[in-house]
């Protein structure tokens, strides 16, 4: 995997997200949910933090979703070049 989140604000990704959570588009709905848990995977539970003020409704469903998705170790965390010496 070639995207790497480390350097991507998070706080301003996770606010967007929030505005747009309570979106009808079911598309929309989704992209939020896979962008989430794509964070998570790099914040782990810390991503709670942020999301105190969102609906409980939105953070159960939230919380079931996270719950599938793999915290990354530290080393896992940068990017990948195949036949580049790291």
């Amino acid at each position: 995997e070639l995207v790497s989140l480390q350097n991507v604000p998070y706080k301003e990704v996770i606010d967007f997200c929030k505005s747009l959570h309570a979106s009808p588009n079911p598309n929309i709905k989704q992209a939020i949910i896979l962008l989430l848990k794509k964070i998570y995977s790099y914040l782990g539970p810390a991503l709670n933090l942020f999301l105190k003020d969102t609906s409980a409704s939105f953070l159960k469903g939230l919380q079931n979703e996270l719950a599938k998705v793999k915290v990354l170790e530290e080393h896992e965390k940068k990017p990948k070049l195949e036949g580049i010496d790291q």
